[in-house]
């Protein structure tokens, strides 16, 4: 990046090395064809057909084609019919009800969190309410909050029985967790110093 970037540890708890300022070769979640797709001189969407059947007159459309600025009047009159095909969120949250929750509670988060918007968007997508959503890698069980909230039911798998434990602070009140705390710990035991079992 160009300004205002460091290589070090996040607040959320993510570590960015030094490979985040370059996408294209870090072989990150980003795919390659995304980054080849819009760098590539011959990459043009077939703007034409959509700009059709948008009516958008017949001299309109020669003219942007002669002056090769077909995308921008797509991106102009098509912007508010068609939505972006890219999904983009961010995965930099550091004071989420669950990191609070784990810092209350004084365990390690999963340190493969993903924001609330990207189950959210696969489950209103792909389920009603009242269906059953199903996530073999749960994690942090976001997949199974997201669930939830939006009046599915949830089945949500885990090996590392750590993360299994601690995705019930999703569930929590942390005022619920602060009082298990101060109970004598009582309560606490399954959340602290579970080693992973690989």
């Amino acid at each position: 990046m160009e300004e205002g970037y460091k290589d070090k540890k996040r607040p959320s708890g993510h570590d960015i090395s030094d490979t985040f300022d370059d996408p294209e070769d870090a072989d990150g979640a980003i795919r390659p064809n995304l980054w080849n797709s819009a760098d590539s001189p011959d990459y043009a969407p077939d703007f034409i057909e959509l700009l059709q059947n948008a009516n958008i007159p017949p001299k309109l459309l020669e003219a942007a084609e002669k002056h090769d600025v077909l995308d921008e009047l797509a991106e102009t009159v098509l912007s508010q019919h068609v939505s972006d095909n890219v999904l983009e969120l961010a995965n930099t949250a550091s004071n989420t009800h669950y990191l609070e929750a784990c810092r209350t509670a004084d365990v390690e988060p999963h340190p493969a969190r993903f924001p609330r918007d990207l189950p959210e968007f696969f489950i209103k997508f792909l389920s009603e309410p009242g269906d059953t959503v199903l996530d073999i890698f749960a994690g942090s069980n976001i997949t199974g909050r997201v669930a939830q909230d939006l009046e599915r039911e949830w089945l949500a798998f885990e090996l590392q029985k750590k993360y299994l434990q601690t995705s019930q602070f999703r569930f929590m009140d942390i005022k619920e967790i602060e009082r298990m705390q101060d109970e004598d710990q009582s309560g606490m035991e399954d959340f602290a110093d579970i080693e992973p079992t690989d």
